[in-house]
C-alpha cells in the first residue's frame, strides 16, 4: 500500500458521464438540463441505509460503468480488509464463484475470478489486476482486466468514513464489465446492477453487529 499517496489519487479516473439515479423501483433520470440529485439528498439515502446505484455512460464505449454507493456500518480499516483480499472474493462476493491469487507485490495483486453469469450464459473467467492507494482512512483499490473470456472488466473500490466517529463507512463500488459473447447491453444491464446491489447488500450482512 501507499501510505504517501496524495489524497487526489483516492478518486476513481471517471469519464464524462450521463448519470441515472436508480433507488429502489424509483429512477430520476438525470440530464444537463435537469435537476440531479444534489449531495445533501444523496447523503440523507444513504445514512437511511438505501443503496444509490448510478449508470455513467461514456463516449468510448457502448459498456456504461455502474456504480454502487452503501453504508456499512463498520470502520473503513474492517471493510476493506474484505474488499482488498480477491482471494477471498468467493466467500465474500456475490456471484464469485471462484477466486484465487495469482501474485502479490506491495500495493499490487494480479487475481483470477470465476465469475456466475445470468442464465443461459456459463461461468466467466477473468485476471485482473489491481493497484490500491491508501491515504489516512481512506482507501482505494483499481482494476483492469489481463486476460480472460471479457472485452472489459474494470473498475474500483473506494472505501471512506462515512461519520466522524469512523464508525460507518460509505462504500463506492464502481464496475465497468462486458463478456466477449454477443449478448445486447441491454439484456445484461439489470443483471449488473443486481449484482453491484447484492455485493453491497452481502457485504453488509458479513460485517453486521453481533446482536
Amino acid at each position: 500500500m501507499k501510505h504517501g499517496a496524495p489524497a487526489a489519487q483516492l478518486t476513481p479516473r471517471r469519464p464524462p458521464v450521463f448519470v441515472l439515479l436508480a433507488i429502489g423501483a424509483a429512477a430520476i433520470a438525470a440530464t444537463h438540463g435537469g435537476a440531479e440529485p444534489t449531495v445533501t439528498d444523496e447523503r440523507a439515502l444513504l445514512d437511511r441505509g438505501e443503496l444509490v446505484v448510478t449508470t455513467e455512460v461514456a463516449p468510448d464505449s457502448d459498456t456504461p460503468f455502474y456504480v454502487a454507493r452503501g453504508v456499512i456500518d463498520a470502520p473503513p480499516a474492517v471493510v476493506w480488509a474484505l474488499v482488498s483480499d480477491c482471494g477471498r472474493y468467493r466467500d465474500t462476493m456475490a456471484r464469485v464463484a471462484a477466486s484465487s491469487i495469482v501474485s502479490q507485490d506491495h500495493d499490487t495483486s494480479v487475481c483470477r475470478l470465476e465469475m456466475d453469469m445470468p442464465f443461459p450464459l456459463p461461468k466467466l473467467t477473468a485476471v485482473i489486476r489491481a493497484q490500491h492507494h491508501t491515504e489516512g482512512a481512506r482507501h482505494l483499490r483499481e482494476w483492469h482486466l489481463v486476460e480472460g473470456d471479457f472485452a472489459r472488466h474494470e473498475g474500483s473500490w473506494l472505501v471512506a468514513p462515512f461519520d466522524d466517529a469512523g464508525k460507518r463507512t460509505l462504500v463506492t463500488y464502481r464496475a465497468r464489465v462486458r463478456p466477449k459473447l454477443p449478448v445486447p447491453e441491454a439484456m445484461l444491464a439489470g443483471s449488473k446492477k443486481g449484482a453491484l446491489a447484492d455485493t453491497l447488500a452481502g457485504l453488509r450482512r458479513q460485517l453486521a453487529p453481533s446482536r
